[in-house]
């Protein structure tokens, strides 16, 4: 093989060399390639360079012609593992255009194949990564000139020519990326300047772009001997989580004025309950002095007190029940507990209620078991408890029924069971038990109104004592409320 004209130099490189012509065929090898990669120079002139690529490395191929298709100027930088006189070489080519020929500089890496697929291997896991990864990533050179990117980084951007034209992929390479963000991104710009004069890996800012807002992340790459190379962006959308944030201040926000709002409702409501409390009572005792001259009064006068007196009561009991409902959602119950008999607070309540059963013609039966049923409550409220639900199975069962009530020791449990022959409840009515305001199924059948707080009242109140209280009912067959209290 003749000597070509100034090649005796690279004799004295550390590294091999190679002439291409245009068409990438070997027209001329160093004697410094023929030694580092052990073969004869002449048997490699003819080749073309892309038969020296291992097919081993299986991307090596794509991986030189797509450097190829990117090459200005300057010089072409890339991995490949050759395969030289039957060994598998890990090189770093480098390439020069010079007018009618190329140039290559072939370093031997590793010479230890297993190494260099396992660095291949890696390298695809790498790129697989980058490729499938929920963030836009782009890879910059160091005058910010996009190398790589992965395909999120092109959803993201939707990158368009001046006259609104979608641009390939294809068509991002070695483009400036701020030429193709434009303004959206300028803080950016001076991020990535004050990156190159910096040891700092990392940036974080925020911009908003199109319907997006990005969390972009600035690693700069830099090498012991040259500095600066470059920049690897990551954009990660953070849209839904502002969306979010903003939501939860506005959600916040709402929840003050309801506060606020819910506050003033209760002042109010407090105001007026007792501001009506004192002239009902006013109005009850009136009626009970003129009750006083019943033998001055026709039947029919005696008639309309009673109805006065029934109206003013109820109206009274309604205002007491709707301020102890305010009292509980203020929790502000004040227990005050005692040595409580709970049989003979049930037989009190039995014979108050025995005038208003009487009116429906309902037989009020009550039975006690392992008498004394004794225990810590509170008093007022294990009356209040007791009360609600002896009413409540009065005034929705028909006449001329029966209300039992029980009670007695089970499990060292003082358990009292209130059940009447009303309606029963429906599935619909048992997901809407013990809750405000609601309103049943079931209505009453001596025309007693509803406010529809009293079983609210007493789930809060057998809370507050440590007791437990449910239902059980079948529609069409009356319901049995069961309160049990442990004995202690």
């Amino acid at each position: 093989m003749a000597e070509q004209k100034g090649t005796g130099v690279f004799d004295s490189l550390p590294i091999g060399a190679l002439y291409l012509d245009l068409k990438l065929e070997i027209t001329w090898a160093s004697k410094r390639f023929s030694h580092l990669f052990n073969c004869e120079s002449d048997e490699l002139i003819g080749d073309n360079f892309e038969a020296l690529i291992s097919p081993k490395d299986s991307k090596g191929e794509s991986r030189f012609y797509s450097k190829l298709v990117q090459y200005q100027s300057g010089i072409l930088d890339t991995q490949l593992s050759l395969r030289i006189a039957g060994k598998d070489y890990f090189t770093r080519i480098r390439m020069s255009k010079e007018e009618e020929r190329w140039t290559v500089y072939v370093e031997d890496i590793l010479t230890e194949p297993n190494l260099t697929f396992q660095l291949l291997w890696e390298e695809e896991k790498f790129s697989n990564i980058v490729k499938f990864s929920g963030e836009g990533i782009a890879i910059l050179d160091e005058s910010n000139r996009i190398l790589e990117f992965n395909r999120k980084f092109f959803d993201f951007m939707n990158f368009k020519s001046e006259h609104n034209i979608a641009l390939s992929e294809a068509a991002l390479s070695g483009k400036n990326i701020f030429e193709l963000l434009g303004d959206s991104f300028h803080g950016l710009i001076d991020t990535l300047e004050d990156s190159k004069g910096s040891t700092d890996s990392r940036y974080t800012e925020i911009y908003t772009y199109g319907d997006y807002i990005f969390q972009v992340q600035s690693n700069p790459t830099i090498l012991p001997i040259k500095g600066f190379t470059g920049n690897c962006l990551v954009f990660k959308d953070i849209t839904a989580q502002k969306k979010l944030e903003v939501l939860t201040q506005e959600l916040n926000q709402s929840n003050e004025i309801l506060d606020q709002l819910n506050q003033e409702k209760n002042y109010l409501m407090n105001v007026v309950a007792h501001d009506l409390k004192s002239p009902l009572n006013q109005i009850a005792g009136l009626m009970n002095l003129i009750k006083l001259e019943e033998d001055r009064l026709s039947e029919q006068q005696m008639d309309c007190c009673e109805k006065i007196l029934d109206s003013s009561t109820r109206l009274s009991s309604l205002i007491n029940t709707i301020l102890d409902q305010e009292s509980i959602d203020n929790q502000k119950l004040n227990l005050t507990p005692e040595q409580l008999h709970v049989d003979e607070v049930l037989k009190q309540l039995v014979d108050n209620f025995q005038t208003l059963a009487n009116e429906k013609d309902i037989d009020l039966g009550f039975e006690i078991h392992n008498a004394p049923l004794t225990t810590t409550l509170d008093r007022n409220f294990t009356i209040q408890v007791f009360e609600n639900l002896i009413s409540n199975a009065i005034k929705f069962s028909p006449p001329e029924k029966s209300v039992q009530i029980t009670a007695r020791l089970e499990n060292e449990d003082i358990v009292t069971e209130i059940k009447d022959n009303g309606p029963g409840l429906t599935e619909d009515d048992k997901n809407k038990l013990f809750k405000k305001f609601s309103k049943l199924s079931a209505k009453p059948t001596g025309k007693e109104t509803s406010s529809g707080l009293g079983l609210s009242i007493v789930k809060k109140y057998v809370d507050a004592m440590n007791g437990k209280v449910w239902c059980e009912s079948k529609s069409g067959f009356g319901a049995k409320f069961v309160v049990s209290f442990p004995k202690s």
